[in-house]
């Protein structure tokens, strides 16, 4: 159908860019010495997540598009085998994570400057291994799914009803706590002058937070608003969530080199030298150095 070829194109083209744009960053990241900081690597390990998520939800819906018989334990190991369910719930409280590593970085600027790197980045991702994990677990003691799915194969079904349940809270609860950090991060910054000069190196996150809000209040507010309504009406109100909440989803695993690239300068620089863009970088360069300039 016409909505089916719409939702794919979505799919197909998010993912391409996302995929990409994700592995420029990361590329990006590794090459330049001047952004190997805490949050670079944060948001390295953001844009792996969103790879392997992105990754995911192509192969699911190939799947959906070539009609191959899906069942919901065919979900689960599409979901599993590239570790789809830990990197959701792994980018889901991570950007909390980045929210902290922000106010971290303007209330205490000299010990997070004096921070070992690799061990503050790795504990204070803490929570989101506990999350991701939790969640694998979950799966491993709730019952098989063996119900058929009719659509896409999404989150949800994958999720044995109670997980699901929780999950659905947690990321409202989540949603919400990243909110009032970033109220709290917004004080900050309008009642201390001397935190302003840092408004340009989080801007990005605060965008990318933005957009990740969101999509994941859509996500979560139109799954939470069919439990408001008698049958058939939540039922109808559940079908067009399954079947479009990837559409606006997809945003929020896709944009973290193209906001980067766009907001800040220092960023811009160095992701301009990496991809398609490096291509077209150096060859600008090299035609600079073969001028040839004619004496007067």
């Amino acid at each position: 159908s016409s909505d089916d070829f719409i939702i794919s194109l979505i799919i197909y083209v998010f993912a391409a860019f996302g995929v990409y744009g994700n592995i420029c960053f990361i590329l990006t990241v590794i090459r330049t010495k001047q952004l190997q900081n805490s949050r670079a690597l944060l948001l390295s390990t953001l844009c792996t997540m969103h790879i392997i998520v992105l990754t995911v939800f192509v192969v699911s819906r190939i799947f959906y598009t070539y009609k191959i018989a899906t069942t919901r334990q065919t979900c689960l190991i599409i979901y599993s085998l590239p570790p789809g369910i830990y990197a959701a719930s792994h980018h889901a409280v991570l950007y909390l994570i980045l929210v902290v590593d922000v106010i971290i970085a303007l209330t205490q600027p000299l010990r997070y400057s004096r921070f070992s790197r690799t061990i503050y980045v790795v504990a204070i991702q803490t929570p989101c291994f506990i999350y991701g994990v939790g969640l694998i677990i979950a799966h491993l003691l709730s019952p098989t799914q063996t119900g058929d799915v009719k659509n896409q194969c999404l989150f949800a079904d994958v999720y044995e009803a109670s997980v699901s349940n929780f999950r659905i809270q947690f990321g409202s609860a989540l949603n919400m706590a990243i909110v009032v950090l970033y109220a709290i991060v917004i004080g900050l910054l309008l009642k201390f002058r001397h935190l302003r000069k840092h408004r340009q190196a989080i801007k990005g996150v605060m965008v990318l937070a933005l957009f990740f809000l969101l999509s994941q209040f859509l996500v979560f507010a139109v799954a939470y608003v069919a439990y408001f309504f008698h049958e058939p009406t939540a039922s109808n109100i559940r079908a067009f969530h399954k079947k479009y909440a990837i559409a606006y989803a997809l945003p929020a695993y896709s944009l973290t080199y193209y906001v980067h690239y766009f907001i800040s300068k220092d960023y811009r620089k160095a992701l301009s030298k990496t991809g398609l863009c490096g291509i077209y970088y150096n060859r600008l360069k090299n035609e600079q150095l073969n001028i040839t300039v004619i004496p007067m």
